[in-house]
């Protein structure tokens, strides 16, 4: 497995010295091979997790004590030629030798030296040693129940042996820095030769009595076997309940920056699971823990388990009433889903036929950090386990990216068999295979599945074939993925480069799109590089122009840049493989922006000078309207009073009228009204 903690193989040259101080320097024609891991690594509980330094070497942090070490434990087997002289020496500066466990061995407290060796003709128990006839491979993790050397170093310390492994441990009575060096030592034909292998520091810490300040939870993978810890996203395991913890957080209190060592400045611990999971091996949906005052201790581990169940899970842990950590988890299934993405889908039409697609990941083992974008390990066949997939490379070109989900949508790292529809088109549908881990600058996602293919001879540019993936579930059913077009291209025999505009302003984003067809007027294979030369005739555009490096996918190629800063004309050049040249004009217009304005701020003071007339004339037409009206109106009164008059008049002729017919009727009634008297 390589991660950002494991970094830098150092190739093992063995090296041999029978007895401290007889080392000499010589070349050495002795074979031995570099073990897959560190030679040793740190086995005791420890302050905070090892740190890697660089290669094999680490950085592990103890606290100060009487009866306090550090044990070192083998984790690799060695192998070297039979016939070699093979053994391993500790030296340790600043610091006391306390035990160690080989074959046979002598610990020597005045010079700190621990030679781990064998005066055995067989390697058959297991024996890591010398030898002069047996077996070439040298066991460091089994069967290692020989004579166990313990030094003389005071009664405080107990000799901690740890069983069938090759071991040492160290004492860490009081603060400051220890230094041990693992030597492989080598004889061959009489010379003998030594290599530093591995460089351990031990930092160790006063102890601390401080109130508490703070604390921090570091996380590791449990005991799971199939267990993956992504640093960035969490946990990811089987959903079976018998496979052990999935991870371990294991809580710290300090004072400062010391880990705390008195149970009284303690702080409550409580742990909360939510969803999937458990906190109790033997439980289902175990979901609390709480540590008051008291009982919690430092250190505190807490493992968490499957349940049997498909899903995700999220683990809180809080420190004193305040969460510290959430840690999620993700328990997969049997898939139950495959989805498939044709990244590369023109396939190259070649006589020889080829490989779409290039798979590269970074080896931490021959790399270190800050140098991923340099580190691409060719991919040959497959790479990545469930519990170990790898980062993939910056020169990474994935063909098709495949994602198996469980019912639940969980991603499983289950591979996936490739099958074509047509071999003649695609006689191999998964050709290289990484599984990604999820991290880096260069990953798809958590155990997404990359995967090259590969092309027949003779395949027939623009033939098509659909390509799937499987998986054969342990319960019979069958998981195929959907299908993946792909077409057969050939080489670029005709290639185009044109701009989005004729014209940019300065520093005007611009881009460049280039066409490449083969000779049947397919768009060319992706991958297909198109230059042996570009040119440009100023430095001044920024962003990405055309190069050596361009290739097509597609049939096409895109570049998005910004024009340069200055008017002008400039021309991209670029040079075929056939020796042809395409040259591309881009030309960046004056800057009329100022002049634009100006002319525009005066259409619009026109503008307005016009609406203002407007405006005055609507003014002189509606004064004119309601001059006509008060005249309509004048006249109309004089007309209704001339009218009045006349019928005042006509009244007053009708009353008068009136008037004397009664004055008559009246004197024609006295008249009458006298004859009666009569």
């Amino acid at each position: 497995m390589s991660t950002k903690t494991t970094l830098k193989r150092i190739a093992l040259v063995a090296v041999s010295a029978l007895g401290v101080g007889l080392l000499s320097v010589a070349p050495s024609q002795a074979a031995l091979n570099t073990p897959g891991a560190a030679p040793f690594a740190p086995a005791t509980t420890i302050v905070g997790a090892p740190v890697n330094t660089s290669g094999y070497n680490y950085t592990v942090q103890q606290l100060a004590g009487a009866a306090n070490f550090v044990q070192f434990n083998g984790t690799t087997n060695v192998t070297a030629t039979a016939s070699d002289l093979f053994g391993v020496r500790v030296v340790i500066t600043g610091g006391t030798l306390r035990s160690g466990k080989g074959a046979t061995g002598t610990c020597n407290d005045g010079t700190n030296t621990l030679e781990v060796k064998s005066v055995s003709t067989t390697y058959a128990s297991g024996v890591w040693g010398p030898n002069s006839a047996g077996s070439s491979t040298r066991l460091l993790t089994t069967d290692m129940s020989n004579t166990t050397c313990t030094g003389n170093y005071g009664a405080a310390y107990t000799t901690y042996t740890g069983g069938s492994v090759a071991n040492f441990t160290i004492g860490t009575p009081t603060a400051g820095t220890i230094t041990a060096q693992i030597y492989g030592d080598i004889v061959s034909g009489g010379a003998v030769t030594s290599t530093l292998l591995q460089t351990f520091t031990i930092v160790v810490l006063p102890v601390a009595s401080g109130a508490f300040t703070s604390a921090r939870v570091t996380k590791a993978v449990g005991a799971n076997a199939l267990a993956y810890y992504n640093p960035y996203e969490g946990f990811y395991a089987p959903r079976a309940a018998a496979a052990g913890s999935v991870g371990s957080l294991t809580v710290n209190q300090y004072a400062g920056s010391s880990l705390i060592t008195d149970p009284s400045q303690l702080k409550a611990v409580t742990v909360t699971l939510t969803g999937v999971g458990s906190l109790d091996a033997g439980v289902v949906g175990a979901s609390y823990l709480a540590f008051p005052v008291g009982v919690v201790t430092n250190s505190l581990a807490i493992p968490v388990y499957p349940d049997g169940r498909s899903g995700e899970g999220s683990v809180v842990i809080s420190v004193n009433g305040v969460v510290n950590s959430t840690t999620k988890f993700w328990f997969y299934g049997q898939p139950a889903s495959i989805t498939a993405a044709a990244v590369l889908a023109n396939g190259r039409a070649v006589s020889t036929g080829a490989t779409t697609g290039s798979l590269t990941w970074i080896d931490y083992g021959t790399c270190t950090l800050g140098t991923e974008a340099s580190c691409n390990t060719a991919v040959s066949g497959s790479i990545g386990t469930t519990a170990a997939p790898e980062e993939p490379g910056a020169k990474s070109k994935v063909a098709v990216a495949v994602l198996v989900k469980d019912a639940n949508g969980i991603p499983v790292p289950t591979p996936v068999v490739g099958s074509s529809s047509n071999n003649a088109v695609v006689s191999n549908a998964l050709s290289n295979w990484l599984l990604d881990s999820g991290t880096g600058d260069y990953s798809a996602g958590t155990y997404y599945q990359h995967i090259t293919y590969a092309t027949p001879p003779q395949g027939v540019s623009g033939s098509t074939a659909n390509l799937t993936y499987s998986i054969l579930n342990a319960d019979g059913t069958l998981i195929t993925s959907n299908p993946v077009a792909i077409t057969l291209g050939g080489s670029p025999a005709t290639v185009t480069m044109t701009s989005d505009k004729a014209a940019y302003t300065a520093g005007e984003a611009g881009v460049i799109t280039i066409t490449a067809k083969d000779a049947a007027g397919n768009a060319s294979y992706d991958g297909a590089a198109l230059f042996s030369k570009v040119e440009v005739n100023t430095a001044l555009f920024t962003g990405s122009l055309p190069s050596t490096a361009t290739t097509t996918t597609a049939g096409k190629a895109t570049h998005k840049f910004f024009a340069p800063p200055v008017p002008g004309n400039w021309t991209i050049t670029a040079t075929l493989a056939d020796g042809s040249t395409l040259a591309l004009p881009v030309t960046v217009a004056a800057d009329t922006s100022a002049i634009d304005a100006a002319a525009d701020a005066a259409a619009e003071a026109i503008d307005a000078a016009n609406a203002a007339t407007d405006a005055a004339n609507l003014a002189a037409e509606a004064a004119d309207a309601a001059t006509v009206a008060a005249e309509e109106a004048r006249d109309a009164a004089d007309a209704a009073t001339a009218a009045i008059e006349e019928l005042a008049t006509q009244v007053a002729t009708l009353m008068a009228a009136l008037k004397a017919q009664i004055t008559t009727l009246a004197n024609t009634v006295a008249k009458i009204a006298k004859k009666v008297k009569a």
